[in-house]
């Protein structure tokens, strides 16, 4: 149970940075396209 528990938190520290930059870009699309005609797209999901 304990090595079940560090793995979830190192995957929670692996990932942490990317759902940051994630955050960061979308913020970033969204004040592209305030700036322009709203078709900025920083992600083609």
């Amino acid at each position: 149970d304990a090595y079940h528990d560090i793995l979830v938190k190192y995957r929670e520290e692996l990932t942490r940075p990317l759902q940051e930059a994630m955050q960061f870009m979308r913020s970033i699309e969204s004040q592209l396209n305030s700036l322009s005609d709203g078709s900025v797209r920083v992600f083609s999901l």
